[in-house]
């Protein structure tokens, strides 16, 4: 296969990254650029990226303000971009931008694929907003207009067939992925945060990580203090939350308690998920697959997750280090919690092959050559 010239459209900062989704979209861009020539427009960046490399050329110079949703001159930049560069397909991240994006499919006549990581009108839904009706009318005309949709998970891809009417035929699952081949080595991470937050020898560490005031993220940290966190010696296991942006009230509920530590955005999580005993997962809503999970098995860590936070993930890749409660059980949560002790985790071979950025990368490029008259 011939090296594709594609035009990447992210309508959101998303550099440097701060979250799962962020890493996605770097990661997946990175891959795609080394296989083919990726192009890729973007709002400008949250701050300097010069200690970032890229595999892709990055074009960012539109502010991050809702009129770039609505500024046609945009278009007219981007059909002289796509003539420039050559561009034999755009490549557009998420439904965001396809007001504007509608306009330069009709008018370049390049083949249009989206990566979509959820369904969004049903996120939406899940967390009471009332316009969710809106973006269902929205994000149908979207996907239905695309060339070619990614789906993040097969229960997305059914969900849009069920709820879209869009051909399974133009759909394929790529999920999440990861950079690493194999379990990384022990580089004393856990020492290191032991001495850090003074935890002792005898304790386990539990960690959550992800944006604290995503609305399914917080409903997972009160499920951990209310409803999971009492069910534990209080001495033996230790709470560690990571994460941008934590709310005032859950400050508050946990000014006091020593078994919860709150380390806040975290420069390095790895380090953070290297040493952790548990990493908790306890997530009820939200689309799409759920990128600590993916991350912390990498790790070669043992994840206890609710079905709603394992979904998109196949159990029978990950060995034992998956350990999957039914939603709401939470004295089973609490006891596969206890009973993940003194266990050796080893994520297989299998994961990593299922995972690798650079076999979704593939997937995907084979996908677009297709497409391409």
């Amino acid at each position: 296969m011939k090296k594709l010239n594609i035009l990447a459209i992210v309508p959101y900062p998303f550099l440097p990254p701060t979250c799962g989704g962020d890493y996605s979209s770097m990661r997946l861009f990175n891959s795609l650029g080394k296989q083919h020539r990726v192009t890729l427009f973007t709002c400008e960046p949250f701050s300097s990226v010069d200690h970032l490399r890229f595999d892709f050329e990055m074009i960012s110079y539109v502010k991050f303000k809702p009129q770039r949703y609505l500024n046609l001159f945009l278009v007219y930049d981007l059909l002289r971009l796509i003539k420039s560069k050559k561009i034999d397909a755009v490549f557009m991240e998420q439904p965001w931008f396809w007001a504007m994006a509608f306009f330069l499919k009709m008018l370049s006549g390049k083949p249009m694929v989206m990566r979509s990581n959820n369904i969004e009108f049903l996120r939406f839904k899940s967390v009471n907003k009332w316009w969710w009706w809106f973006l269902f009318v929205y994000e149908r005309w979207c996907l239905r207009s695309m060339d070619y949709v990614f789906f993040v998970t097969e229960e997305d891809r059914e969900r849009a067939i069920k709820y879209f009417g869009i051909d399974k035929h133009k759909t394929l699952v790529t999920p999440y992925g990861v950079d690493m081949q194999e379990p990384p080595a022990d580089n004393g991470a856990a020492e290191q945060i032991r001495i850090r937050y003074n935890i002792k020898p005898h304790q386990q560490i539990l960690l959550f990580f992800g944006s604290l005031d995503y609305p399914p993220n917080r409903e997972a940290l009160d499920v951990m203090l209310s409803n999971v966190l009492p069910l534990l010696n209080a001495d033996k296991y230790v709470f560690i939350v990571c994460g941008r942006r934590a709310q005032p009230d859950f400050l508050a509920a946990i000014a006091g308690n020593n078994q919860i530590i709150h380390a806040g955005f975290v420069e390095n999580i790895d380090d953070y998920v290297l040493a952790a005993d548990v990493v908790v997962n306890p997530i009820l809503n939200g689309g799409g697959i759920k990128t600590k999970a993916v991350d912390a098995l990498a790790l070669n860590k043992i994840v206890v997750s609710t079905y709603t936070g394992a979904e998109g993930i196949d159990r029978q890749i990950c060995g034992e280090n998956l350990i999957v409660v039914p939603d709401f059980e939470w004295q089973a949560f609490a006891n596969a919690i206890k009973q993940s002790e003194g266990k050796k985790p080893v994520i297989p071979a299998a994961f990593y092959a299922r995972f690798s950025w650079s076999g979704i990368a593939a997937q995907m490029g084979e996908k677009i050559d297709t497409l391409i008259k």
